[in-house]
């Protein structure tokens, strides 16, 4: 992944937060729900086609 291709805080956090939100907001679970979002931001990253074939910038689909 680029430098300019990091996944920021802030798309985790987003991601994390709908995670939680999808189950049912349980306490306690912040890190699980960090690492997975990230682990899902990563994993849709690696599968969108190699940007310096694209000439736009893609940006990542929710996973619903």
């Amino acid at each position: 992944m680029e430098p300019d291709d990091q996944i920021t805080d802030e798309q985790i956090r987003a991601r994390a937060h709908d995670i939680w939100d999808r189950h049912h907001r349980p306490e306690g679970y912040d890190l699980q729900f960090w690492l997975l979002a990230k682990r899902e931001l990563e994993a849709v990253r690696k599968a969108l086609p190699d940007k310096s074939k694209s000439s736009t910038k893609e940006s990542v689909p929710d996973l619903i």
